[in-house]
């Protein structure tokens, strides 16, 4: 089915992921009256809410996941449609409704030895290091800050980024 997200400031792109929002929960009941799920889950973003949406009108059961400290937009919008919300980190919403369950973290994640890493991200043996790690909308205005403030100084720095602010 076709969605978009919201832009976050108004343009003339608004109407039209408005116009698709509304349409899509028909196509997901298409989508559900096909496959028949048991269940549906949905893992936030834009898309699980049209979906978590029509499985409510169709009565089957449906659940969100939030992987970060506060629900997103999408999931602040679909999270009355569904039966649970499952969140990693509490104080995000309370209930029974709404069971904490951690940040899954992939298996081929292992801890390193502070040696070891320090080794790997080419640092000093020792003095402090900054983590620097941001995303989304304030991404470039924080990767901007970092550079200026710690780029040529210490404490030591490990800052990720995405591609466009890389160089």
């Amino acid at each position: 089915f076709r969605v978009e997200g919201f832009p976050r400031r108004p343009s003339l792109a608004l109407p039209r992921s408005l116009a698709l929002a509304a349409a899509a929960p028909f196509a997901c009941r298409a989508i559900l009256r096909r496959r028949r799920p048991d269940v549906v889950l949905g893992g936030g973003g834009f898309v699980a809410g049209p979906m978590v949406l029509a499985a409510a009108t169709m009565r089957i059961p449906s659940a969100l996941t939030e992987a970060d400290a506060h629900l997103g937009l999408a999931n602040r919008l679909a999270a009355p449609f569904a039966k649970r919300l499952f969140v990693a980190y509490p104080g995000i919403r309370s209930g029974r409704k709404v069971p904490v369950l951690g940040r899954p973290i992939p298996a081929r994640s292992r801890p390193l030895d502070q040696a070891e890493a320090r080794e790997i991200f080419e640092l000093a043996h020792e003095g402090s290091v900054l983590g620097v790690f941001g995303a989304l909308a304030g991404a470039h205005a924080l990767n901007e800050f970092a550079v200026e403030t710690w780029c040529a100084s210490r404490p030591a720095a490990l800052h990720q980024t995405g591609v466009h602010d890389y160089e």
